[in-house]
């Protein structure tokens, strides 16, 4: 096994050496000690982490196809060999494929990879301190499966479609409902103003599957954006709908401002009705100023509100070195309760940064409820040292 590892990535160095356009390798790493102590059972302790990253690219990102009109045309990109911890990483050098058949007026054949049936466009929204999307239960992602392969057939351009036909199993399989899905993606772009998609899609993957969605992008002035998104489904005669609406305004060096409103309608009944307003300073360089409303599950918890606010500042040494204090600090309605985070960054020393933390109160994930509020949780004080490569 070693030496079959020593193959590779003698392999990998060469293959890197030849075939990289701008580096033969890359290398990252970083390493921290953390000492913290839990005010509420008074454990303290050290923490020690380290990683690092070697990543080889092995080809070009490039494509083939000849000069005729009517052609193949195949593009291989992103394959690369990463060792992280010693370990290969499997998800980072599988590359990706892309195999068409051009057609004269941008139209073209695709036959590898198998098209996605499957659409978004009304995202559930995120708290204030979301780490992620939400995972709200109403939520419409209409999609077939499974998907076991197809083709499409489309034209790109500042109008555009897809055709997208999938089958559910493949013919070497030894069971099978051998059914079909047909997509149908159609796209307009209005140049700087915007953009539109319409996705549909029908199957007959174990229960008969109708959707439709809308993804509406308006610029219409500087500053100024706008989005429509609604997505619909009907399995097997159920019926499921969500909308989501955003709005932004950012006046440049001066503030920003960003409004959004989800609606969920499985079965069709008024379900799940969330809003979120953020308003930003970008005024005074340095300065992180937001805060923010969220109202979440309307209307059948009137309580489900958040009031969340984010403050730091750097103060600069030098060109590289700085001091940054922050605190988050956010009030919740639903326990009720307070959430504080407040600490100060500090990078004194080339490849180092230290930061000294404290947090109380704990949120549930990706919600404006408080699992734990500040004061019956005493918190967790933490010191942490960084080196970075």
């Amino acid at each position: 096994m070693k030496k079959a590892l020593a193959i590779l990535l003698a392999l990998a160095l060469v293959a890197g050496a030849v075939y990289a356009e701008d580096a033969a390798y890359t290398l990252s790493g970083s390493a921290s000690l953390v000492w913290g102590i839990d005010l509420n059972t008074q454990n303290h302790g050290f923490t020690n982490s380290a990683s690092a990253t070697l990543t080889f690219p092995l080809t070009h990102d490039g494509d083939k196809k000849s000069g005729d009109p009517i052609t193949g045309e195949i593009s291989i990109s992103d394959f690369v060999m990463s060792i992280t911890n010693g370990a290969f990483d499997g998800d980072n050098y599988n590359g990706s494929v892309t195999a068409k058949i051009l057609l004269p007026s941008n139209m073209f054949i695709q036959i590898a990879s198998a098209p996605s049936q499957k659409f978004n466009n009304a995202k559930p929204l995120s708290s204030f301190y979301a780490d992620a999307g939400s995972t709200s239960s109403t939520s419409v992602s209409p999609a077939i499966a499974p998907n076991a392969g197809g083709f499409a057939f489309g034209m790109t351009g500042d109008f555009n479609f897809a055709l997208k036909v999938n089958s559910s199993n493949k013919h070497t399989d030894a069971t099978g409902d051998n059914s079909y899905g047909v997509a149908l993606d159609v796209g307009y772009k209005f140049g700087d103003m915007g953009d539109v998609k319409v996705n549909t899609l029908f199957g007959n993957f174990n229960s008969m599957l109708i959707a439709a969605g809308l993804g509406l992008n308006l610029k219409p002035f500087e500053g100024f954006t706008a989005f429509v998104g609604a997505d619909f489904q009907t399995v097997s005669g159920a019926n499921d709908l969500d909308a989501r609406v955003t709005l932004g305004y950012k006046m440049a060096d001066v503030f920003s401002f960003d409004f959004a409103t989800y609606l969920g309608m499985p079965g069709f009944t008024f379900n799940d009705i969330d809003l979120m307003v953020r308003l930003g300073l970008l005024a005074v360089e340095n300065l992180t100023f937001k805060v923010g409303v969220d109202v979440w599950n309307l209307p059948a918890a009137t309580n489900n509100i958040l009031v969340a606010s984010e403050i730091a500042y750097k103060v600069m040494m030098g060109e590289a070195n700085y001091v940054k204090p922050y605190a988050n600090v956010a009030y919740s309605m639903v326990n009720p309760g307070l959430y504080l985070k407040t600490g100060v960054e500090m990078a004194l020393i080339p490849l180092t940064k230290f930061t000294l933390n404290y947090t109380g109160g704990k949120f549930n994930y990706d919600d404006v409820a408080l699992s734990n509020t500040l004061g019956a949780d005493k918190g967790v004080l933490t010191f942490t040292t960084k080196i970075t490569y």
